[in-house]
């Protein structure tokens, strides 16, 4: 049986950027079908329809756009959210460098992850390709393959080491979907679906900073270690100025590996494709 073309909302209030969009889904040479909204307000005006009602043809992952006229990515991100029909779309924000600060909020309030402009292609179709193999599957495997990016958990209290991190994820050549988060306290929510990471994907590997306030890495991958589904995706401590013995004593039971700052790009490819490549018991 054919599979149902899956259906694309782009918002973005920038033509260019719009057009680039869509240039690149459509390079991807995948059957997709597309919608374009300019701002939040002409989003939600194609989502829903006078009287309560909805679209008949909604959606099946938005692209939003986070800084636009008089209703921003944010706002509407949050009303999907809000909305009990609306809530279960998936949305990838599209972000500039210097959104750090609306990205986390992005990840609060629900986010499935976001994508930095310029869009290219292949980041954008990795991204979209994750999201509808999760569409496609309640309980997604573990393991690298060719055809499903990695979905990696980042928890990272410091902003510059948050950056330096995704820039070597970008580099290290690996088909990648990161979700970030401030700390051990938001690591755990996040994996365990609390609030508002309800919708958050279960990751194939999480990046830890050792030091972290409210909950540091080692207690992440303690927790991770008493859930019987948790306790099977791999483990990465990240760490800077770490005496050896500390490390040696504190995390070489329960990590899968240990990686120095800053990291390159090398090595992270080098250890995530080891540690996806085995079966973890």
């Amino acid at each position: 049986m054919k599979s149902r073309m899956m259906k694309i909302l782009v918002v973005d209030d920038n033509d260019d950027d719009r057009i680039l969009v869509q240039e690149a889904i459509s390079s991807s040479q995948e059957p997709f079908e597309m919608m374009t909204a300019r701002d939040g307000i002409e989003a939600m005006d194609l989502l829903r329809i006078p009287g309560n009602g909805y679209a008949t043809a909604l959606p099946d992952i938005i692209l939003l756009d986070v800084r636009m006229p008089r209703k921003d990515g944010l706002e509407v991100l949050q009303e999907l959210r809000a909305d009990p029909v609306l809530r279960t779309i998936p949305v990838l924000m599209l972000t500039s460098l210097s959104d750090a600060a609306w990205i986390e909020e992005g990840f609060l309030l629900g986010t499935n992850g976001y994508l930095t402009k310029p869009v290219s292609s292949a980041p954008l179709m990795e991204a979209i390709l994750t999201v509808r193999s999760e569409l496609r599957s309640d309980t997604p495997t573990n393991g690298f393959s060719e055809s499903r990016p990695i979905v990696i958990l980042m928890a990272e209290d410091s902003e510059d080491d948050g950056i330096l991190m995704k820039e070597a994820l970008d580099a290290s050549q690996l088909p990648h979907v990161t979700y970030a988060v401030r700390d051990g306290e938001e690591a755990i929510a996040f994996l365990k679906h609390h609030g508002r990471f309800r919708d958050a994907p279960r990751p194939d590997i999480a990046i830890l900073d050792l030091r972290m306030p409210r909950r540091d890495g080692i207690e992440v991958i303690r927790a991770l270690h008493q859930d019987p589904v948790l306790k099977k995706i791999r483990s990465i401590i990240v760490s800077g100025n770490t005496p050896r013995g500390w490390i040696e004593k504190e995390w070489v039971c329960c990590a899968d590996a240990f990686l120095n700052k800053p990291v390159s790009a090398f090595a992270l490819h080098e250890t995530i494709t080891s540690l996806l490549g085995t079966e973890k018991e």
